[in-house]
């Protein structure tokens, strides 16, 4: 213990920060979370990313921080769908133009699936139902 390298702990500190963070945010029982979890997935692999000036433990953390994420972390298109249906989050700013395209196309195919949108409609519409319902005098 007597020769702790300081700037490995400072930059552990600050890598660790991130997922103590992403995991509050994450497991929150007071509102949605699943917008969350793929832009957070992406930040925290960002974070991972080796960088030139990295001393080699810390390129040794990422990157074993890194191949855990990517064992353990198992997204599906509802993440997706979740992040670009929020309010918050739907400029999928993160994605490529082809991402997005698929997500916008995922996200059609799953309303169709639920019946909240007809198969021949080529754009997301949500079709309103309207009860009538009569003044009674």
């Amino acid at each position: 213990m007597d020769r702790i390298d300081e700037d490995l702990l400072k930059d552990l500190t600050k890598l660790l920060s991130y997922f103590k963070i992403a995991s509050e945010q994450l497991s929150s029982d007071q509102e949605p979370t699943l917008h969350l979890v793929l832009p957070w997935i992406n930040k925290l692999k960002s974070y991972c990313k080796i960088k030139i000036n990295d001393s080699e433990a810390m390129k040794q953390v990422k990157k074993l921080i890194l191949e855990h994420i990517q064992q353990k972390i198992w997204l599906t298109q509802l993440h997706e769908i979740a992040t670009f249906l929020h309010p918050l989050t739907k400029s999928l700013s993160s994605f490529s133009q082809s991402e997005r395209d698929q997500d916008h196309q995922s996200t059609r195919e799953m309303l169709k699936t639920v019946g909240i949108i007809q198969p021949q409609q080529s754009s997301i519409i949500i079709i309103k139902k309207t009860t009538e319902t009569k003044e009674r005098k």
